[in-house]
């Protein structure tokens, strides 16, 4: 049984529509929970658990391991914990050569973005992102994703999936399995080690609200959930500055949501009153006293006909 795996290859599809997990993982977290029930003690209990990455599948590994460890044998508060993002919760700075108190299985879900959600999370998102997948292929078996968000099939969308109702998705079923809690954002990890007693160690840069604050993080098990490609492949061409104020501004995919939104005034995500009217306004111009003039897409994959589109026909 390897200790770290990469969450790509647990699910059994590539559809998030699944809860499958790989059955190493489910018989690691079963065994400790027998052993937490005091039948079985001579097990090792496995009480510390992080997942890197609070996208589709690090948000699912996370609620399956809590499932079958036993957390949710008790209901589910209807008023979840907030989380403290600047928090290191105890266990996770104790060595398990030091005795903890209880069997508690103990999760920690870190991910250096500012919101859940991956791919789907609230900075990565621009007016008009859509999904490629219909309703009803793109959600977990437990919360069918127009019960949660809505369905607006007949739309200028329609059939297929605005990003933002993912985001909002995403949201809605972390706090149905109450694992906002769990989260710490703007947790990016420095670097990985495996200690002579067989824990991991985390090196973690906090980003924000605490900048600069460096951080260790300890624990039995680690799930990498943080996708094929976390951190951004930067082109080196001669000129080309990619720091955050460079001019003309220089923007890489995944932040191009966020640049529409602190230069260009775009909003792609509605808000609740115009949504519950009715009118849901995906798009909104604030900044028109610097438009942009022209644009530069360097790259030829899906991504860059999204900007094509949404550069030519919002600006």
């Amino acid at each position: 049984m390897h200790p770290v795996i990469m969450f790509g290859a647990i699910l059994c599809s590539p559809w998030p529509k699944m809860h499958l997990v790989s059955n190493s993982f489910m018989q690691t977290a079963a065994s400790s929970r027998t052993s937490a029930a005091g039948l079985d003690q001579s097990q090792n209990i496995m009480s510390k658990v992080i997942v890197v990455g609070a996208g589709l599948y690090g948000l699912i590994v996370a609620k399956t391991y809590l499932q079958v460890s036993g957390a949710y044998d008790d209901e589910i508060s209807d008023n979840p914990e907030k989380p403290c993002l600047d928090d290191l919760p105890y266990p996770f700075a104790t060595s398990k050569d030091e005795v903890l108190e209880g069997t508690k299985t103990h999760l920690l879900i870190i991910d250096g973005a500012c919101g859940l959600g991956g791919t789907w999370n609230h900075d990565r998102l621009y007016p008009n992102l859509l999904s490629q997948n219909s309703y009803g292929m793109y959600e977990y078996s437990d919360l069918p994703m127009t019960s949660a968000v809505g369905h607006d099939e007949d739309g200028p969308n329609g059939q297929f999936i605005a990003g933002w109702k993912i985001n909002r998705y995403l949201h809605a079923w972390s706090e149905k399995w109450d694992l906002t809690k769990h989260m710490r954002f703007n947790w990016r990890v420095a670097s990985i080690s495996r200690l002579a007693n067989k824990e991991w160690k985390l090196e973690i840069d906090i980003v924000s609200p605490s900048p600069g604050r460096r951080v260790t993080v300890l624990c039995d098990k680690l799930v990498l959930a943080a996708g094929l490609t976390p951190e951004p492949n930067m082109p080196d061409i001669a000129g080309l500055d990619w720091t955050a104020n460079s001019t003309p501004h220089n923007v890489h995919a995944k932040d191009v949501g966020k640049y529409c939104r602190d230069h260009l005034g775009y909003h792609p995500v509605p808000d609740r009153l115009s949504e519950k009217k009715g009118e849901i306004i995906e798009v909104e111009t604030r900044n028109k006293q610097q438009p942009l003039r022209s644009v530069a897409i360097y790259g030829a994959n899906k991504f860059s006909f999204d900007f094509v589109h949404l550069f030519a026909s919002l600006h």
